[in-house]
């Protein structure tokens, strides 16, 4: 366990009253950003509402320490990534990222993290995704509403490596790189099937060498036993592709997972957002992704189109 303090301020007053439902709030606020923050960086994955592993809950299980001499703050507990084997980081070369990063860090390292990226001018987005933004964001309706200031720091032998500031500068830059995020866009991608995970749904596709995409099956994907057959060999996968604000992706959640067939060569590689060319995209209001309607395209995603049609129509788009 490492100790952290959450202190409360005012411009206006040199005391603060913090009532209960402001305290609720704020902790609510930083649980949830500590939750995203910590299964992205776990898994390479965005958490969904209900993500909710043992792991996960043991590693947001914060503590409360109340001590006298701290009347505007609140000293907590939290686990460190030890209470997380190993097994459960998909991303294989998280510390190897981030050298400075051990299995004594915690949830909250994590989120300093994640805020140390997004403030970042070199910012490439794998620290942090839409939850996480908007989780963060949460902290401005508290700071403008209750007319109060909050920031967190560690509590290390009287010094402190930094400090959590939740702040109009924070708030704008979450702002900013949400609206650089690309929006998901649908894409057939053919690789080499490796490392299922049944009981999380998830997979990794090899595509070339030092090319890989992380998978996450649908709610409506219905194949596992195909996956079982098709672990070790070429396959295609089709699916929304989420990227990160740099426009790399971070995953595809596959609607269909079919053998490779002859021809899908034109498939094998990483896929680019539609209609992005680095600068920020519009955010659609009707639901619709990217600027290609592939609704027009195929009728009803997934539609009763052979899949061999809508390759060669996916083909052609791409000459």
């Amino acid at each position: 366990m490492k100790e952290y303090e959450l202190q409360f301020s005012s411009k206006d007053t040199s005391s603060v009253d913090v009532g209960f439902n402001t305290l609720v709030a704020a902790l609510s606020a930083f649980t949830s950003s500590a939750k995203y923050t910590t299964y992205l960086f776990a898994t390479g994955q965005s958490a969904t509402q209900n993500t909710n592993p043992s792991w996960l809950r043991s590693l947001i299980g914060f503590t409360c320490v109340f001590e006298r001499s701290r009347e505007s703050s609140l000293c907590f507990r939290a686990p460190t990534l030890n209470h997380a084997t190993a097994k459960q980081f998909a991303q294989k070369d998280l510390f190897e990222r981030h050298p400075n990063l051990g299995m004594d860090a915690t949830s909250v390292d994590l989120v300093h993290l994640s805020i140390e990226e997004l403030l970042s001018d070199q910012s490439v987005g794998d620290a942090y995704d839409e939850n996480v933004l908007t989780s963060l964001l949460r902290f401005q309706h508290l700071r403008s509403s209750h007319k109060i200031e909050l920031s967190i720091r560690p509590i290390e032998y009287n010094r402190s490596p930094y400090t959590l500031n939740f702040d109009e500068n924070l708030f704008e830059s979450c702002t900013r790189r949400s609206a650089q995020i690309p929006l998901p866009s649908r894409h057939i991608i053919v690789g080499k099937l490796n490392e299922i995970g049944h009981r999380r749904r998830q997979f990794l596709l090899d595509i070339r060498p030092n090319q890989k995409i992380i998978g996450r099956l649908s709610s409506s994907f219905d194949g596992l036993e195909t996956m079982r057959t098709l672990w070790g060999h070429q396959a295609t996968v089709i699916g929304s592709v989420h990227y990160k604000v740099d426009g790399t992706p971070r995953f595809i959640e596959a609607d269909q997972v079919l053998p490779r067939q002859k021809g899908d060569d034109v498939f094998q590689k990483i896929p680019k957002p539609m209609n992005w060319h680095g600068t920020v995209l519009p955010k659609k209001t009707d639901g619709r992704q990217g600027s290609l309607d592939l609704s027009a395209l195929i009728g009803s995603w997934p539609g009763d189109e052979p899949i061999e049609q809508l390759m060669a129509e996916l083909k052609n788009l791409g000459r």
